[in-house]
């Protein structure tokens, strides 16, 4: 069974453009898609423009070639330079390099970087239609009741466009609000109660997303981990983690992670280094 495979790049004056195609994920998908990544001119704050971009594109068209190959380990290799080291933060560099993983036969590693991308870019159909196929392989359960409600209401969009949105009502509120005082000009009728309403909608998701993504530390196991009762060999082994399962990080000590598993509740302590943190800039 397919994932995704990848387009060609090309680059035009000091953009980048970096494209991939969607194969079926089942049979009943006919179509194909293509995913295009545009690296804007921010390129040019990191590297000399034109020559910037050129490097980036070659990069980029290394990738596909290696994967069109069928190497996916050097497309891994040279998308995660480009994560860790260039540190470009785009959900379609994630996208791309679940994808590569997933082919590799990394289900964990292909589960971190689809929700990497989808903490970018939450609402892109792709990358939810990946998200939810790599769920289903990984036997990750989907929320139910609340868990499922703030599910999505913080898949809308992404923390950034969530702190925009939440600064934007206060702000509109604080200006509606000196209008009235002042006396300047009579603010519309139903006006503040608007604008009071987008403060408490937008409110409620931004502190979704915060507790979501900065208070909440979640994580994947890269691979069948034996959790313990405590931090170290030494501790008896309580139950057994199955490779690319979502967990929660609740503590940490030296080498080793207290997690909690969902929607089981089971806790134990596990090795750091058997998990993998979901962070986007990462």
């Amino acid at each position: 069974m397919e994932i995704l495979c990848f387009g060609f790049t090309e680059t035009i004056k000091p953009l980048l453009y970096l494209h991939s195609s969607l194969s079926t994920f089942h049979s009943a998908v006919k179509r194909g898609f293509m995913k295009k990544l545009l690296l804007l001119c921010f390129l040019s704050l990191i590297a000399m423009p034109c020559f910037g971009a050129d490097k980036y594109a070659a990069l980029i068209e290394s990738a596909e070639n290696s994967f069109a190959a069928g190497d996916y380990g050097k497309t891994i290799e040279i998308y995660e330079s480009l994560i860790q080291v260039e540190k470009i933060r785009n959900p379609y560099l994630h996208y791309n390099l679940s994808n590569a993983y997933y082919r590799n036969g990394e289900l964990g590693k292909a589960v971190v970087n689809i929700e990497k991308a989808f903490l970018l870019k939450p609402r892109d159909a792709d990358i939810k239609h990946n998200r939810r196929f790599l769920h289903d392989k990984a036997g990750i359960a989907e929320p139910e009741g609340f868990n499922a409600l703030s599910g999505k209401l913080t898949g809308f969009c992404s923390l950034n466009a969530a702190t925009v949105l939440f600064s934007a009502a206060v702000i509109f509120i604080l200006l509606a609000a000196s209008v009235r005082l002042l006396g300047i000009k009579k603010a519309p009728k139903h006006l503040m109660p608007a604008l009071i309403f987008l403060f408490v909608v937008s409110g409620a998701v931004f502190a979704l997303k915060v507790n979501d993504e900065i208070f909440t530390v979640k994580a994947v196991s890269l691979s069948d981990s034996a959790v313990r009762s405590g931090p170290g060999i030494n501790n008896p082994e309580i139950f057994s983690l199955p490779r690319a399962r979502s967990v929660i990080v609740k503590n940490m000590s030296g080498e080793w992670s207290y997690i909690k598993v969902f929607p089981e509740n089971f806790s134990g302590w596990v090795r750091s280094g058997e998990i993998e943190k979901i962070i986007a800039n990462r």
